[in-house]
């Protein structure tokens, strides 16, 4: 039996609430129903890539994110969300590989520095994530978690006082 757009429509929105709520097995099972009749279905399968990363199922997530890069070639966030999964599973020479294609593809969001440092951060490449944190901090002054990036790797690099001032108002 198939399923009509409208209906796919309705379960992705349900399996979207499912993510939110933290019940990603459920938002990935919901987004395979949708797969089954509407194969290739690029907001299905971005939520099934989101729901399997949100699981800690980093490899799986990252299959879907690759299928994603040959149905929308020229989308620089299915490259950073290739290069998440890489991160978290700890493969951040490759993270970066994808990174670096989402950025000739022009991604340079607050999202896509916060990764590419994390990214850095886990590398212990402290200098370039703290670059990084800086873009990020230039375009959302008010992100605590890139000011919080940033400080740390000023600690690490010994930049106290960069790093003290990063922290000034900390909440």
């Amino acid at each position: 039996m198939s399923t009509s757009p409208a209906d796919a429509a309705a379960s992705l929105e349900r399996a979207t609430r499912l993510l939110a709520t933290g019940q990603a097995g459920e938002a990935a099972a919901l987004s395979r129903q949708v797969l089954e009749q509407h194969a290739d279905l690029v907001p299905a399968l971005a939520l099934l890539g989101a729901a399997l990363h949100a699981g800690a199922r980093f490899a799986d997530a990252e299959s879907v994110f690759l299928r994603l890069t040959e149905l929308a070639p020229g989308e620089p966030l299915h490259w950073m969300n290739v290069g998440s999964a890489r991160r978290c599973a700890g493969r951040p020479d490759d993270a970066l590989q994808a990174y670096a294609r989402a950025s000739a593809l022009g991604a340079a969001t607050r999202d896509f520095y916060y990764n590419v440092a994390l990214t850095h951060l886990q590398r212990q490449d402290f200098e370039s994530a703290r670059s990084l944190f800086e873009r990020a901090l230039a375009l959302d002054p008010t992100d605590l978690e890139a000011r919080y990036g940033y400080a740390q790797c000023c600690y690490e690099r010994h930049r106290t006082d960069e790093a003290q001032a990063a922290l000034v108002d900390w909440e």
